[in-house]
């Protein structure tokens, strides 16, 4: 992505696979980017850490008319994305980064 502008950290709770497939809630660190049209939240994981977590080496979305869109049709983790969002909105983040 060019012209990246770093909008936030926010620690959101990600479910992990654990031996004998327990699920566990863990709090991962993600940085928020913004480009011309798109979000990026970056996990700030190693990629051993990204696999038990079901994560990409970023989430990428945009906002539109009110409402997140993955740029992936199905996407597992739309529920991170979604908080990401609320966390911005909180804070006016997006309204800044969106223009509204």
């Amino acid at each position: 992505m060019e012209n990246n502008i770093k909008l936030a950290s926010y620690s959101i709770d990600v479910p992990y696979k654990g031996a004998g497939n327990v699920i566990r809630q863990h709090p991962v660190l993600f940085d928020v980017f913004k480009d011309d049209t798109h979000f990026n939240a970056v996990p700030q994981l190693s990629l051993d850490e990204r696999r038990k977590a079901n994560l990409p080496e970023a989430l990428l979305f945009s906002y539109e008319n009110g409402k997140a869109q993955s740029t992936r049709k199905l996407d597992g983790n739309f529920h991170i994305i979604e908080e990401i969002v609320a966390k911005l909105q909180q804070t006016s983040v997006l309204n800044v980064a969106t223009g509204a």
